[in-house]
């Protein structure tokens, strides 16, 4: 009879229970607060210390815990092996960084057969949640402003020579405090600034780009731009995208302004080009990205609102409130990626010294030939990106005629919209010139005239060009002058390319200074 009838058998728990103790008492388990494939997360105490910590704690799929141990069945001795590796790795990830948007790492420690890695305690929730718990996407401001703090983040990681490589929604950490934080840097690995650098295949579906799906993946900055961007459409249309894979057998790729009409076709574009699955056509920094976005001038992020989550408690374990605690609002993250200013300024001290020498030829030069020039190449260049993409949901009529009635037409209106654009700097122009000439004829010397003449024409060119190469929406002048970025800095450093341009820049200045100005040169 008792053969109809198994023994009762008892799950054995597989979270530490509230009171289990670490590090000889230091710190008391309080509660679980969740679990992943890859570890548990406790909130305890730190008895020395006397602060709320989050204990995550490295407990696989398939190990179990006898006698408090953590004990992984043969045949998996090795993945636990490597996941600890991978775990300890995370922890001299993060010990490297003291940035408000970066979780901090207390302690490692091993212990009871597996590994636990002590952190901040971040009270809030994840991006991931709080969208789903509003039921609708984030408006575009809120998205923006959320995305420009992660990338503020990401910057400094990057700078230290460190990918994320799994930023997404749930790694996002919105506190109550207004902070936005990465957390989960699992997967981090080490990177050199102007190589490709092999790594492991790991990915989250969505968010990862083509490279990281590669058996000898080798990835860069741009790895981190694609899972940006992905979190930001998550953010602005409260759906994942496609998982590259996927797209590139053929499905399709929603615009974010398709999905959500209240999205900008700035912003849209700019998600799109992080998405691109070509590396090389992606941002090469997650701050050439944030410029692509429109923000530049690095407008105040907001905090993050925080929402009740009904039926949960939202202390997440990732992360705590820093001490002391942080200010209310964070630093305006850069607006360009280490460098940038390097290699663009002898562009711009080029044409001012022009402006310098002949203010009126120089001026018209730039509005009429130059700048429609420049910005008609990048309509060039994404033209052929669209088209040789044959992505039709970016497609527009014009995208579909041939590329050179197409470009006569781009080079007639951006001379147009230049022209237009510089209607301040011709008047500027023309001020400095009636100046100068008035006081020329009335004094001997010519020297006053001269540098009036100097600085009104170089202020004037000045002028004119700022504009076009702050207006991305009209003019595609900053595909350009990224390019020109990429080859003249590496790693915030200036290449023989970006010190050439210097010394040409430079001979013009000399020139400018030493040559007599000409408004009307023969």
């Amino acid at each position: 009879m008792s053969d109809l009838h198994p023994p009762t058998t008892h799950a054995v728990p597989l979270e530490l229970p509230p009171g289990a103790t670490l590090q000889g008492g230091r710190y008391v388990v309080e509660r679980t607060l969740g679990r992943g494939g890859f570890g548990i997360t406790y909130a305890a105490h730190d008895g020395r210390l006397e602060r709320a910590v989050a204990l995550k704690e490295l407990f696989i799929d398939g190990v179990v815990r006898h006698d408090g141990v953590v004990v992984p069945p043969p045949h998996a001795a090795g993945a636990f092996a490597a996941a600890k590796q991978r775990f300890l790795r995370e922890a001299s990830v993060l010990a490297r960084f003291t940035h408000p948007g970066i979780v901090r790492v207390y302690e490692v420690f091993e212990e009871a057969g597996t590994a636990y890695l002590v952190m901040e305690l971040l009270e809030g929730h994840t991006l991931h949640e709080h969208v789903v718990t509003r039921g609708r996407p984030l408006d575009e401001p809120h998205a923006l402003a959320i995305a420009q703090q992660c990338a503020a983040a990401l910057a400094v990681v990057h700078r230290a020579g460190i990918l994320h490589r799994d930023l997404n929604p749930s790694n996002v950490m919105l506190t109550d405090d207004g902070r936005v934080v990465l957390i989960d840097f699992g997967l981090a690995r080490e990177f050199t600034a102007d190589q490709t650098t092999p790594m492991t295949r790991m990915v989250t579906p969505g968010y990862a780009p083509p490279e990281q799906y590669a058996a000898n993946a080798r990835c860069g900055t741009p790895t981190d731009v694609y899972g940006l961007a992905a979190t930001l459409y998550w953010a602005l249309t409260a759906r994942a995208p496609a998982p590259a894979i996927d797209r590139q057998t053929g499905a399709p790729l929603v615009p974010p302004n398709r999905a959500v009409p209240t999205v900008s076709k700035l912003v849209s574009d700019a998600v799109l080009d992080g998405l691109e699955l070509n590396a090389a056509h992606r941002p090469a920094t997650v701050d050439a990205f944030v410029a692509r976005l429109g923000l530049e001038r690095g407008a105040p992020p907001v905090a993050a609102r925080p929402v009740a989550i009904p039926g949960r408690d939202v202390t997440r374990a990732e992360g705590t409130r820093a001490l002391p605690p942080p200010p209310a609002a964070l630093p305006v993250p850069p607006a360009v990626e280490p460098g940038r200013r390097l290699a663009l300024a002898p562009l711009l001290v080029l044409a001012a010294a022009l402006g310098a020498l002949v203010p009126v030829v120089a001026l018209a030069a730039v509005a009429v030939l130059v700048l429609p020039a420049l910005a008609t190449a990048g309509d060039a260049i994404v033209f052929v990106r669209l088209r040789r993409a044959g992505d039709e949901a970016r497609l527009r009529w014009r995208h579909r005629a041939a590329l050179g009635p197409y470009l006569s037409l781009r080079l007639l209106r951006n001379a147009g919209q230049v022209c237009i654009a510089a209607i301040p700097a011709m008047v500027l122009a023309a001020a400095a010139v009636a100046l100068s000439v008035a006081v020329d004829s009335i004094a001997s010397a010519h020297t006053a005239a001269d540098w009036i003449l100097r600085a009104g024409g170089a202020a004037s060119v000045a002028l004119a060009v700022r504009p076009v190469v702050r207006d991305r929406v009209r003019f595609k002048l900053g595909v350009v002058l990224d390019r020109v970025v990429a080859a003249g800095v590496r790693a915030g450093s200036l290449t023989p390319a970006g010190q050439g341009l210097w010394v040409v820049a430079a001979v013009f200045v000399l020139g400018a200074i030493g040559l007599r100005p000409d408004p009307w040169p023969i």
